[in-house]
């Protein structure tokens, strides 16, 4: 009797072509096994490989026909299956279109041999993976797909011959039929093995053991966690706000990145080193994660209405939206920060405060996340916060394995930020946390309630950093010169420096001097403020 068969999806396809090339498969199969090959047996522990890589083998099923899918049932039930044809030296089912020992044999032999040399250089860490990757390699073009995008992510890649291997493992995976019996793998697992794998395996090498017409069931596949992250770029942005968080995510397996930008090509970051976008914003595709990154290109793109309406966009319909940096600077000001909590660069945390009043800014935070929101502090936090979002998608286990991978040292406390002593608040937030001075000429007779921590200059055109200097000199009694250090600019119209010691009450004067970037002449300066925070 022939018992129907109904699978959703792909696997219908697969049976489908399976039927069709069985019998010249049956054929190659026999010419390709020369009479002078003795039966052996070879007992394959593919349970202990899956530990000895720290996998589940009870719960992991990753070699379905798309990245980041299953195919129905555990890939440790498929290999038992393949444990069991190495074991019976006498199995041949040839006759009926199913598996032979010898042939199996053959090619787990070929594959290991390979495997072996392959992932030589991660043995040291996990002494199975070889054997691992062998069982997955007996699971057909899937089963290939599925470890080599793993060993990848790990510097290695299966170079060797496991041609053998793919032609077996169309009978050994779930949409293949071992027994030849008309019934795939998978409708035999589900009808058997459910509760035993040992049930399974006899019947997938049984022709005679089939399931009841009642025990034929649709096949639903697991949905697919494969994710795609957009990462948005534009002129101006940091490199290691971006890639950081890629060396994290293009290291899990079901995470996909790509770029992103208003158009499509090279996109050069604040650092001069160029990032080709993949997609534009028009033909980009859905992104289940955004990710923003900060930069001084910022300035820029908050006068941008095409980027903006472009983050509202693709934030509308993300499972997350991310940002590293002075990132959430844009998203504050596209207005999706708003009734949210967050956090930014610390030195430039006054630059996202300005842009919405309606956030709750968190200075001590490393990270921060909000409803499916994670914003970051400055430049290297991006890496903790894509951590922290391993975790949630992953467990806090991956995302601890994937760090120590990468031999990455992960700030997993999200609250504390050791950097937060640094920050520079907006005036509107903190009077006087930095001294401010419009266009280079104070007004006379500043005084400050708060020591300042940073001296920032504005002026009317770009200054140029390199043939600039700043000088703090403390007036009256012992006048001596402050020590300040890292004069930088913030947002090409600004010289800023740190003042490297706490300010005593007092007279102050600040002298520098300045020439405009492109060769413009020098012009100097000088004011005075007063430090008096003992005052009531």
């Amino acid at each position: 009797m022939d018992y129907p068969i109904k699978i959703a999806g792909k696997a219908a396809v697969f049976v489908a072509m399976f039927r069709r090339t069985l019998n010249l498969l049956t054929v190659a199969l026999v010419l390709a096994s020369p009479a002078t090959v003795m039966a052996q047996t070879f007992n394959v522990d593919f349970d202990a490989a899956f530990l000895g890589v720290n996998f589940d083998p009870l719960t992991l099923d990753g070699n379905g026909s798309d990245v980041g899918t299953g195919n129905g049932m555990p890939d440790a039930a498929e290999m038992a299956l393949v444990s069991a044809v190495l074991r019976d030296n006498s199995l041949d089912l040839s006759a009926s279109g199913g598996v032979r020992h010898t042939d199996v044999l053959r090619a787990y032999e070929q594959a290991l041999a390979s495997a072996t040399t392959d992932v030589e250089t991660l043995v040291s860490v996990w002494p199975t993976v070889a054997t691992l990757s062998a069982g997955y390699m007996m699971l057909g073009q899937s089963g290939f797909d599925f470890i080599d995008r793993m060993a990848r992510g790990f510097g290695v890649s299966h170079q060797g011959d496991y041609s053998l291997a793919l032609i077996t493992g169309t009978q050994l995976t779930g949409a293949g039929d071992a027994d030849g019996d008309g019934i795939s793998n998978l409708q035999e697992y589900l009808a058997f093995g459910r509760t035993s794998i040992a049930e399974y395996v006899s019947a997938a090498l049984d022709p005679s053991q089939k399931p009841a017409s009642d025990q034929i069931t649709d096949v639903i596949l697991p949905e697919s966690n494969h994710k795609t992250i957009g990462v948005i770029l534009y002129p101006g942005f940091e490199v290691l706000d971006v890639y950081g968080p890629v060396e994290m995510w293009a290291n899990v397996p079901e995470f996909n990145v790509i770029m992103i930008a208003e158009e499509q090509g090279p996109v050069m970051s604040a650092q001069g080193v160029a990032t080709i976008a993949d997609y534009s914003f028009d033909n980009a595709p859905a992104l289940d994660i955004v990710m923003v990154p900060g930069g001084i290109g910022t300035r820029t793109e908050l006068l941008n209405e095409t980027f903006l309406s472009y983050l509202r966009q693709v934030h509308a319909e993300s499972e997350y939206t991310t940002s590293v940096c002075t990132g959430s600077a844009l998203l504050a000001k596209a207005g999706i920060l708003d009734g949210l909590s967050a956090t930014s660069n610390k030195r430039a945390f006054y630059l996202a405060e300005e842009q919405s009043s309606e956030v709750d800014w968190i200075v001590d935070a490393r990270w921060v996340e909000s409803g499916k929101v994670l914003t970051s502090s400055g430049v290297s936090a991006g890496i903790d916060m894509a951590l922290g979002l391993v975790a949630k998608t992953h467990g806090i286990n991956s995302a601890r394995m994937l760090a120590s991978t990468l031999e990455y040292i992960w700030h997993e406390d999200a609250d504390n930020d050791p950097f937060a002593q640094f920050a520079q608040r907006s005036v509107m937030a903190v009077t006087a946390s930095t001294l401010a001075i419009e266009n280079s000429e104070p007004a006379a007779g500043v005084i400050l309630y708060t020591a300042p921590r940073f001296l920032q200059l504005f002026f009317d055109n770009a200054p140029d950093v390199a043939r600039s200097s700043i000088m703090l000199q403390q007036i009256g009694g012992d006048t001596r010169s402050i020590q300040l250090t890292g004069l930088h600019t913030m947002n090409n119209r600004d010289l800023m420096i740190s003042v490297a010691e706490p300010l005593a009450d007092g007279h102050y004067t600040v002298t520098w001097s300045s020439a405009t970037a492109g060769g413009g002449t020098q012009t100097m300066g000088s004011y005075q403020f007063e430090v008096k925070t003992n005052s009531q």
